[in-house]
C-alpha cells in the first residue's frame, strides 16, 4: 500500500432492529453499482455496433407506419361520426313528421325531437369527453 492511501474496512449492515443510528457505520453498500434504469446508459446499449444509415431507415419506416395507422384510425373515426350524426338527424326527423298531417307545418312535433337530439348530443358529448379524460 501507498502512503495516503486509505482503505476503509468493509462493515456489513446491522442486523434488522439495530438501524437507529445516523450517520449508518456500514460501508458494504459503497462497494456496489447498481444498474442504471434506463437502457440508453448501459453500457452494452451505449457500444454496441451501429449501422446509423439503417437505424435512420428503420426510423422512417417506423413513423411513416404509425402514421399511416393513425390517419386510418381517424379516417374511420371520422366516418363513425358522420355515421352516428346521419342516424340521430334520420330519428329526429321521423319524431318531427309522426303524427303530422299531410303538408301541415302546424302539426310537426317539436319538442321531442328537440329532446331526442339534446338528449344524444349530450350522451355522446359525455362519451367523448370521459375517453378523452381517461384514455388520453
Amino acid at each position: 500500500m501507498m502512503e495516503g492511501e486509505e482503505t476503509e474496512i468493509p462493515v456489513a449492515m446491522a442486523p434488522k432492529g439495530y438501524t437507529n443510528e445516523f450517520p449508518r457505520k456500514d460501508n458494504l453498500f459503497t462497494l456496489k453499482e447498481a444498474m442504471p434504469y434506463d437502457e440508453i446508459y448501459t453500457k452494452v446499449w451505449a457500444e454496441r455496433p451501429r449501422n446509423i444509415a439503417c437505424e435512420d431507415f428503420k426510423y422512417w419506416c417506423a413513423f411513416a407506419i404509425m402514421g399511416i395507422l393513425i390517419g386510418f384510425c381517424g379516417f374511420l373515426c371520422t366516418l363513425w361520426v358522420q355515421c352516428l350524426c346521419d342516424w340521430v338527424l334520420a330519428v329526429m326527423h321521423d319524431l318531427i313528421y309522426s303524427g303530422a298531417k299531410m303538408e301541415d307545418t302546424s302539426t310537426y312535433n317539436v319538442f321531442v325531437p328537440y329532446l331526442w337530439f339534446t338528449g344524444m348530443s349530450g350522451i355522446f358529448g359525455l362519451i367523448a369527453s370521459s375517453m378523452t379524460t381517461f384514455w388520453a
